[in-house]
């Protein structure tokens, strides 16, 4: 799966952010978990439980995956989310024609991010997911 994204069998090298994102169900149901806005370094970073949520009961689901996005360059970070619930989960993450992140939120609210690029890293090692290490491409 390292190589491959997850449902499409596409190799990831072949795919756009956005379409790494919607192959990981746009993050369907995944708990936030961390959120961390670094003003000095332009850096917005979101932690979810598990990337693989959306699956979650399905024979694809290929178990449990922490992940962490790291929103670098950040020119603009609009945030408005629900603050006293128990659990803040993703809803869906959209993207607009110039490739801002717009995270909707259940029970609501939402975050709209405009950046230069976005790093996927899963599990406590940090491995990548995002972009491939094979590819220079930009995440949008």
């Amino acid at each position: 799966m390292a190589n491959v994204a997850h449902q499409s069998g596409v190799p990831m090298t072949d795919l756009t952010f956005p379409q790494f994102i919607e192959s990981l169900g746009e993050l369907h149901d995944a708990r936030l978990i961390r959120m961390q806005w670094l003003p000095q370094d332009e850096r917005f970073e979101i932690e979810v439980a598990d990337m693989y949520s959306n699956f979650l009961g399905l024979p694809e689901y290929p178990g449990a995956a922490r992940g962490m996005f790291t929103f670098s360059g950040v020119s603009a970070l609009d945030v408005s989310v629900v603050l006293k619930v128990e659990r803040l989960t993703i809803y869906g993450w959209e993207f607009d024609a110039a490739g801002t992140s717009n995270i909707l939120f259940s029970p609501g609210g939402r975050i709209v991010v405009a950046c230069n690029q976005i790093l996927c890293t899963s599990g406590s090692e940090g491995k990548r997911m995002w972009p491939p290490i094979e590819s220079s491409r930009e995440s949008s």
